[in-house]
C-alpha cells in the first residue's frame, strides 16, 4: 500500500449533479471529461485524507498532485468542502505555511 486511504467506492453521479456537463445529451468527449475530473477529485480527496487533519492549501495540493494548473486544485477543493468531512477556511497551510484558503479532512 502506498499509505493513500484507498475510498471504498468512487465520487457518485448524486455528488457531482452540478457539473453542467452530465446531461444526457451532450457529445461523448464530454463523458470522458468528467471522468478527468472525478479522477482529479478522487487524487484531492485522497490526498486530504492522507493529511489529516492536517489544513492544506491549493498551491500545495496542486503541486504534489502534479497538476497542470492550481484551478483544477481550487475547483475539486470546493467541491468537497462540506462533504466527506471536508471543510474549506482560512488558515495555515501544514506543508508551505503560508496563510490562505486551505482544506481539511476532520
Amino acid at each position: 500500500m502506498d499509505g493513500i486511504a484507498r475510498r471504498s467506492r468512487p465520487l457518485g453521479l448524486s455528488e457531482i449533479q452540478h457539473f453542467s456537463c452530465l446531461s444526457p445529451r451532450r457529445p461523448a468527449w464530454e463523458g470522458r471529461i468528467v471522468g478527468q475530473i472525478m479522477k482529479i477529485l478522487d487524487e484531492v480527496a485522497r490526498f486530504g485524507a492522507r493529511l489529516a487533519p492536517e489544513p492544506v492549501c491549493d498551491p500545495c495540493i496542486a503541486q504534489k498532485l502534479s497538476l497542470d494548473d492550481m484551478a483544477l486544485a481550487s475547483d475539486a477543493s470546493h467541491e468537497l468542502a462540506g462533504s466527506h468531512g471536508f471543510e474549506r477556511f482560512k488558515g495555515v497551510c501544514r506543508l508551505c505555511d503560508q496563510n490562505g484558503m486551505v482544506i481539511r479532512r476532520h
